[in-house]
């Protein structure tokens, strides 16, 4: 992993896994079937996959067991769901530290116009994916010594703390 990759994962990169993780049901929901409820414990185990791969700097294999996280909610929640969102979202962060602003961008995207059906143009989420689709924009258009020098003007001089 580059020096830059270590430096772009933001703080709530594992604070989305640890929520992921911790929200196995949706309560407005029907109670799901033993099936989902066996799909939702793979996607747990998947999730804490995702945490470890990336903290190893094996960024390929994140990306693809937080691509397997998001068929799996797909398949169980459908593909209009705050859940399947949150894990687009997971998805972008690991594409951007992975410097892969392309995947990053088009998942960000994604990511806003399924907030939008989720929630309406003018709800805080959405104002939230826009934020999070101009940063990859922007992190797109610098070349790595520039992300470098921006994060480290940064609190903590561009060191992120990332809770292992």
């Amino acid at each position: 992993m580059t020096k830059t990759a270590r430096h772009l994962l933001p703080v709530f990169l594992s604070l989305l896994v640890a929520s992921l993780a911790a929200s196995r049901v949706d309560v407005k929901a029907e109670p799901p079937t033993a099936e989902q409820q066996a799909r939702l414990k793979e996607r747990d185990k998947l999730l804490q996959d995702v945490d470890s791969l990336r903290r190893a700097g094996k960024l390929d294999e994140a990306i693809a067991a937080a691509q397997q996280v998001l068929a799996i909610e797909r398949q169980v929640f459908g593909p209009v769901h705050e859940k399947v969102a949150q894990s687009q979202d997971l998805l972008a962060a690991l594409q951007e530290q992975k410097e892969d602003f392309a995947a990053a961008r088009q998942t960000r995207k994604d990511v806003l116009a399924l907030c939008e059906k989720l929630y309406g143009h003018d709800h805080w989420r959405v104002t939230g994916a826009r934020l999070a689709l101009a940063y990859t924009e922007r992190l797109a258009g610098m070349d790595s010594d520039q992300r470098l020098r921006r994060l480290g003007e940064g609190p903590g001089g561009g060191e992120p703390h990332l809770p292992d």
